[in-house]
């Protein structure tokens, strides 16, 4: 039962801080903002977290790592790898689509930390990547991918549109002239990665 009630408040610490650092921004939280939400004391906060930067880390490296291990268990059965990258193109956009404030955390907060680059979360980004290049060889060695491109680079530059795309639609309603020109739902840009794929990555782009 103690068990339980550790991790239910480790993780009401998580879920506050991502609204806290959504509304404030991460430089301008306050320990008893996030506190306050998570309806404890400020100090039951340092009994689970280190600092704010230990809080913004957990958070990526948490939902990150719980998408990653979703996505492995969907794919595993997948033969065919362009409804293997849908899957993981669908399950990403949906989960930052149905959090925004995740999304915002993600794409612009998690910036402003500087050992952000030096945590464990970087070990989530590799496995992000790695299922993607593991999608892509098997395309690849099955002769259905062109194989004159870097699986790895592939990897790269979904996960790099992937982040602009969502970063776009976060900051959108924030800055009124980005939205007016480039006003794109989420959906819109899945369905663009899809074609690119079917067109860009088959050795037959005509399939």
């Amino acid at each position: 039962m103690a068990k339980q009630k550790s991790i239910a408040v480790r993780q009401s610490i998580l879920d506050s801080a991502t609204q806290v650092f959504a509304k404030t921004g991460f430089y301008r939280a306050k320990a008893i903002e996030i506190a306050h939400k998570a309806n404890i004391a400020v100090g039951t906060i340092y009994n689970y977290f280190k600092n704010k930067d230990d809080i913004l880390i957990s958070i990526f490296d948490e939902r990150i790592g719980e998408l990653n291990r979703s996505l492995r268990k969907a794919i595993h059965e997948i033969e065919n790898p362009d409804d293997a990258l849908a899957v993981i193109l669908d399950s990403t956009i949906s989960i930052l689509q149905n959090d925004r404030e995740l999304a915002e955390v993600v794409t612009i907060e998690l910036r402003q930390s500087s050992k952000f680059f030096s945590s464990t979360a970087i070990a989530s980004v590799i496995e992000y990547l790695d299922i993607i290049t593991e999608v892509v060889r098997q395309g690849q060695q099955r002769g259905i991918y062109r194989d004159d491109m870097d699986a790895r680079v592939i990897a790269m530059v979904m996960l790099g549109s992937l982040e602009n795309l969502i970063h776009v639609w976060v900051l959108s309603d924030r800055v009124p002239e980005l939205k007016a020109k480039y006003n794109i739902s989420l959906e819109q840009g899945r369905d663009a990665f899809k074609d690119l794929i079917r067109h860009g990555l088959r050795r037959d782009s005509g399939e």
